[in-house]
């Protein structure tokens, strides 16, 4: 990466746009490298070192930087180390879904200080209601309220427009146009960013998990609903609607009658809601929620039932067939699989790998997620931070 230099010298008559600047500059540098000096700062920004000095006096007196102790001399005074400060602020993030609404508070560096899960209690316009309520408790959390609120990420099993402002179209949730991060933005007077929950999920797998360092990478989700996201040259990819992935609604035979948007073919045919009804209905289970029947699902299949195992074969090879088509298609390092599906992780994830090392032109690695049900959940605060480095706004 190139220097970017964004000094007094450099960019004139805007003082205070140059003081945000160089804030946030500084900030990213000791976030993604650790403890440095003054000198390195300067050196590696392109900032003046006078303006380093000034700028990072102003803050450390606002709480965002700490000196830590005195580094190693290259011939002169030995220099005074300095350390971004995590706990300067706090976000807080949701993974909403039609099953479970978790939420965590979390510190700028993405460590989840205190998690709340709930059951939703409606659908519709009433669930943005019982999800402001969790982010209310969430903001007074022990060791939470201490700090100021930077921001709020929100995954949804939707398509959310660029801004965030509005969801157009989330049918597992049943909100259509319902503007919830004006709503919450409003509420609580702090940036909102809401995040498609597969987009979320690969972001969240980019900055902590299976996808750190990875440039080309793939998320296929496998849940109630199913979708994949997209990581090109480093980037998320959207598309010109924000709604790349929506790969529930692929067809699975050319002659297939059109659907009302919501709930797609390619769903019908592999997600864990359908999974589970054919598994109950040929094991005669009685009536659970969807966890609990994977859950007994995985269970029996270890245990050796050949019922089970043949139908999440069958299912498998499925999904199995949807990811080599992608994995041809976009020439991804990885795929990560993530969603309910990765309950039946020790049958599912042979067949898939299998099957794209067979077919694919060039084969990926296809790996389970790596942190498991939080990956949207840390990918909601990473969004946060990207689009208030993007604002220079969040060190204000």
């Amino acid at each position: 990466m190139g220097v970017v230099t964004l000094d007094e010298q450099i960019v004139s008559g805007r003082p205070e746009l140059i003081r945000r600047i160089n804030r946030t500059l500084i900030l990213d540098l000791l976030r993604r490298e650790g403890a440095l000096s003054r000198s390195d700062i300067a050196v590696k920004s392109g900032i003046s070192l006078p303006a380093v000095s000034r700028t990072v006096a102003e803050l450390i007196g606002d709480g965002w930087v700490n000196e830590i102790g005195i580094g190693t001399s290259s011939g002169g005074r030995r220099p005074i180390l300095l350390q971004f400060n995590p706990r300067a602020g706090f976000i807080i993030s949701l993974d909403v879904t039609p099953y479970r609404i978790l939420g965590g508070a979390a510190d700028l560096a993405g460590e989840l200080i205190v998690t709340k899960a709930e059951v939703p209690r409606a659908m519709g316009v009433p669930l943005l209601d019982q999800v402001a309520e969790t982010i209310a408790w969430l903001k007074e959390a022990e060791g939470v309220s201490r700090g100021p609120l930077v921001g709020i990420g929100v995954s949804v099993p939707g398509i959310p427009d660029r801004a965030g402002a509005n969801v157009s179209l989330a049918p597992a949730l049943d909100w259509q146009d319902v503007p919830a991060g004006k709503v919450l933005r409003e509420r609580f007077a702090c940036p909102v960013v809401v995040q498609n929950d597969v987009d979320a999920l690969l972001l969240g797998e980019q900055w902590r998990g299976a996808a750190a360092g990875v440039q080309h990478a793939v998320a296929v989700y496998v849940g109630a609903g199913v979708g994949a996201g997209a990581l090109l040259d480093g980037r998320l990819y959207r598309g010109r609607d924000g709604a790349v992935g929506e790969i529930g609604h692929w067809l699975t035979d050319p002659n297939q009658e059109p659907r009302p948007i919501g709930f797609g073919h390619l769903e019908t045919a592999i997600s864990t809601v359908s999974l589970a009804r054919k598994w109950a209905a040929r094991v005669d289970w009685k009536a659970g929620s969807q966890s609990d029947i994977m859950t007994a699902m995985a269970k029996r299949s270890q245990a050796g039932d050949t019922v089970t195992r043949e139908l999440v074969v069958e299912t498998a090879r499925v999904i199995g067939m949807v990811v080599v088509n992608l994995v041809a298609m976009l020439n991804p390092e990885i795929v990560i699989l993530g969603g309910e599906i990765i309950r039946l992780e020790s049958i599912v994830l042979p067949v898939i790998s299998q099957m794209v090392a067979d077919h694919a032109p060039y084969p990926a690695l296809v790996v389970p997620a790596e942190l498991g049900d939080r990956s949207a959940l840390i990918g909601a605060v990473y969004g946060v931070l990207q689009q208030q480095r993007s604002s220079v706004s969040y060190v204000e």
